[in-house]
């Protein structure tokens, strides 16, 4: 209600103040006691509260057209599927696909070109955790060999990164981008927790330049030297 009258009593103040200004001089003749410096302050101030209300009003707007909104996983690849026929290029970038693969087998996920970017330790003496991703990655290999020949897709190329991830992120084409973060959970080290990811489509101006920028995130880490295909 409060939100309505602002909306509407202030513009309607504005237009009275405009006319008394306007006709100054009758006005000032039949009400004395009108001082033009107080209508100029008033003036003043409904303007101010009029900019930042409307400031406030655009910014929710901008928000809300972002669609930051937190989903799972599941529902959040059947968006993107249904978001973007004949998928060309599907982008994985994951410290693991245990999670995707399944998902992607079960809603019959489907392109030419399927990239994929996991977390590969190299075996050096600083790092304990290098059995337990090794022996996770042969069992990736094998998984997203079963659905290339099951013709899920033409061809899967998985390269390794010998960094610790923040996030993962699926890409489908250049047209949506699916985001989560790894959370550390000292319970689960050398494991973590996986936040609900939100999903960014590019039929807005703003989620589209984010596309972008996190396609050009995945491919400078794809075509990195420090990046290789695994065995």
């Amino acid at each position: 209600m409060l939100h309505k009258i602002i909306r509407f009593g202030q513009p309607i103040m504005l237009l009275l103040i405009g006319i008394t200004l306007l006709f100054w001089s009758f006005f000032s003749s039949i009400i004395p006691w009108l001082d033009l410096k107080q209508v100029i302050g008033v003036t003043i101030a409904i303007i101010a509260s009029l900019i930042f209300y409307y400031d406030q009003f655009f910014c929710k707007i901008f928000i809300n057209k972002s669609n930051f909104n937190h989903i799972d996983l599941t529902a959040s690849i059947r968006l993107a599927n249904d978001f973007v026929k004949n998928c060309k290029h599907i982008r994985i970038y994951a410290l693991s696909t245990n999670m995707i693969q399944p998902i992607f087998k079960s809603m019959n996920i489907k392109a030419d070109y399927c990239s994929i970017l996991v977390y590969t330790p190299e075996n050096r003496s600083d790092n304990s955790n290098v059995d337990i991703y090794q022996n996770n990655l042969s069992m990736l290999r094998s998984e997203w060999s079963n659905l290339k020949e099951d013709a899920f897709f033409k061809q899967v190329e998985i390269k390794g990164y010998d960094f610790t991830p923040t996030e993962f992120m699926i890409l489908f084409d250049e047209k949506v981008v699916i985001i989560g973060h790894y959370i550390f959970n000292d319970n689960r080290f050398p494991m973590c927790d996986v936040q609900e990811p939100y999903v960014l489509t590019n039929d807005q101006l703003n989620n589209k330049i984010l596309i972008e920028k996190y396609i050009s995130l995945y491919e400078s880490i794809y075509s990195s030297p420090y990046t290789s295909v695994t065995p």
